[in-house]
């Protein structure tokens, strides 16, 4: 059963003119918006990834937790609403044969269906709703396939991406025997449109990579058909580039892999790719960036000491969009003593410099006021016309509800939102003493992004990937 009524929910956030190049990004009026609340079950609730279909409709795929079972959901919204015309209420639920299923990424496919990531039980998952939201029947078995590579344990992928010929990439970690006992290592996946494995990448569609004994976080596509992978160990990341066929690419870093230094127990959370080939890594708390050039070499790595650091320890970044070549949009959340609150921040990179605006580090709305709660970006969209959306949770140290959120940001200078993507011995360069200081800076307008239309569902508890 499913129930909602309408609530407003504004926040406006306000910078000082000189946190803000000139020309860069302007106001927007405040209006209040309406907003969905709903209930689905009792249990655990989150959203986990959000991107757009070919109509600018804002799809979120995430996951809710009762008792035992734990099921998938996507949600379809338009002008902040859910799309009443999807699955009956906005909502389509996916149950794997009464499964523990785990959803962590969603693409659109061409055909108006969505494919969905993750994982089921002990073995990776991946889903095909067609365009009303139900399993579409033409994709594997009733519309999903299980994938359990030889030898090697997994639980869920971790991201999804689609090529240019609707073929599925997907990544996730696992874990294999080896000399030492038990290693970890980067599972990569191809599949065709009907749910089959491809035999044209890597012979049988399954590639392992054992970079620094990473496990497999993120992937992202360069224009050319190149597969980029980003994992990480305890103390390293390792980014590894991969032919159209699978092969390891060895025109990047050393043998198809370039190997990062980071500081114990840092995660890798987010890779995007530019449209001029230059990869973009990012993670921890505070966060560490390295900007890699085509070939692998190292442009810039920033955040490895805290004189170097790009954002406060208070900061956890969770998604990464380029607005162009040179300026990011960065989401995640940030800390207020016992609280965390939603995160948007503006990263410039230019002349090898990078600079950081915070943008909005505060609860969204009065609604979200107590001590104790979270407000969680898990994964941004950017629709090219100035408007953001991010998906995630909010806890209040008892119960998780999904949330989404969009801001609008007025561009008085229009990006080219022209990026492909929003994911061993080589060692990075020693960062240049002449990079900008954390914060900001330059004269110009003041930049105010409106937060609004978000969505609150009431639950409990408990999200399926790695939180910060």
């Amino acid at each position: 059963m499913i129930n909602g009524f309408c609530a407003a929910l504004v926040f406006a956030s306000v910078l000082s003119p000189n946190a803000v190049g000139a020309g860069e990004y302007g106001v927007s009026a405040a209006q209040p918006s309406p907003s969905p609340t709903f209930s689905i079950f009792a249990g655990d609730e989150a959203f986990t990834d959000v991107q757009l279909d070919a109509s600018g409709r804002r799809l979120a795929v995430g996951n809710f937790v009762a008792s035992s079972q734990s099921d998938i959901v996507v949600a379809r919204f338009i002008g902040g609403m859910l799309d009443d015309s999807y699955a009956g209420h906005g909502l389509a639920i996916y149950d794997h044969d009464g499964r523990r299923d785990v959803a962590t990424a969603l693409q659109p496919t061409a055909d108006g269906g969505v494919l969905i990531a993750g994982g089921s039980d002990d073995a990776f998952m991946l889903v095909k709703l067609d365009r009303n939201g139900i399993p579409d029947g033409r994709f594997g078995t009733n519309g999903s396939i299980l994938i359990q590579p030889l030898g090697v344990q997994v639980q869920y992928l971790r991201s999804l991406t689609l090529d240019a010929a609707g073929r599925a990439v997907a990544v996730g970690p696992g874990m294999r025997t080896g000399v030492a006992g038990l290693e970890q290592v980067t599972v990569v996946i191809r599949v065709l449109a009907d749910g089959s494995l491809d035999p044209y990448f890597d012979l049988d569609g399954i590639k392992i990579l054992d970079a620094a004994g990473t496990a497999g976080a993120v992937v992202a596509l360069e224009d050319d058909g190149h597969i980029v992978v980003g994992g990480n160990s305890y103390d390293e990341w390792a980014i590894s580039r991969l032919t159209e066929d699978g092969a390891m690419d060895a025109s990047f870093g050393t043998g198809g892999v370039v190997t990062l230094p980071v500081a114990a127990g840092t995660a890798l959370d987010a890779l995007a790719v530019s449209s001029t080939g230059r990869i973009l890594s990012i993670g921890g708390t505070p966060a560490i960036l390295t900007v890699l050039n085509d070939d692998g070499s190292v442009a810039r790595m920033r955040g490895r000491s805290a004189g170097d650091a790009i954002t406060s320890s208070k900061i956890a970044v969770r998604d990464a969009i380029w607005l162009d070549d040179d300026t990011l949009m960065l989401v995640g959340s940030c800390y207020d003593g016992s609280d965390r609150n939603l995160l948007a921040g503006r990263l410039a990179i230019a002349d090898n410099a990078i600079t950081f605006a915070l943008d909005i580090c505060a609860k969204m709305g009065p609604a979200f006021s107590g001590s104790g709660e979270r407000s969680v970006a898990m994964g941004a969209i950017f629709d090219g016309s100035g408007r953001i959306a991010i998906a995630g949770y909010r806890s209040n140290g008892y119960d998780n509800d999904f949330l989404f959120t969009e801001f609008t940001v007025s561009l008085a200078t229009a990006p080219t939102a022209t990026a492909t993507q929003t994911n061993t011995a080589t060692s990075p360069a020693t960062p240049a003493a002449s990079d900008a200081s954390s914060g900001g800076g330059g004269a110009g307008a003041a930049l105010v992004l409106l937060l609004m239309t978000t969505l609150c569902v009431r639950g409990r508890g408990r999200t399926t990937r790695e939180l910060p």
